[in-house]
């Protein structure tokens, strides 16, 4: 359990420093911006406290909107995907996961991939919504949106294959 929790806060702090000081450079040379730090929320552990994980999870989306200024966008989306995964996961095993001790990396191939691509797709949708925040900018919001998914989603899978071979 204190080997669990230590690899979670090295994720949390990790995902938060590379997102901060590397991945946001990125955006300086027009390129769509990764969003990496929300993988701490896809790997949290499913059995965990709840309060704990939505408090965390705000926290590191707070962060992120101190060092962009963005006023609490990704707080709110972070926030929005956490509360999501449960009842997504629900769905995706066909069982109630909060009776079930699941680890992230134990589920099946086809799970991971498609909570992982929902999970991403609601928060960087969130994310660019909110930042625009009008109806007629739907298409820009749409296109920014899957971009960044596509790059996102690329570092995040091939981060968990890795991180999966030491956890099976």
């Amino acid at each position: 359990m204190e080997q669990n929790r230590l690899f979670l806060t090295i994720v949390f702090i990790v995902s938060l420093l590379v997102q901060v000081f590397f991945l946001d450079s990125l955006y300086r040379y027009g390129y769509a911006v990764p969003m990496l730090y929300i993988l701490f929320v896809l790997i949290y552990p499913l059995q965990d406290n709840k309060g704990l994980f939505y408090f965390l999870s705000f926290l590191l989306g707070l962060v992120v909107d101190i060092f962009h200024g963005t006023g609490g966008v990704n707080a709110a989306a972070t926030l929005l995907i956490a509360a999501l995964r449960y009842p997504l996961l629900n769905v995706l095993i066909v069982r109630d996961v909060n009776d079930n001790v699941v680890s992230f990396f134990a589920l099946r191939n086809y799970v991971i991939v498609i909570y992982t691509v929902v999970l991403v797709f609601i928060h960087h949708f969130a994310v660019f919504y909110l930042d625009y925040l009008k109806l007629a900018a739907l298409l820009i919001v749409l296109h920014t949106t899957l971009v960044t998914v596509f790059f996102s989603l690329l570092i995040i899978l091939l981060i968990v294959l890795i991180l999966r071979k030491f956890f099976l």
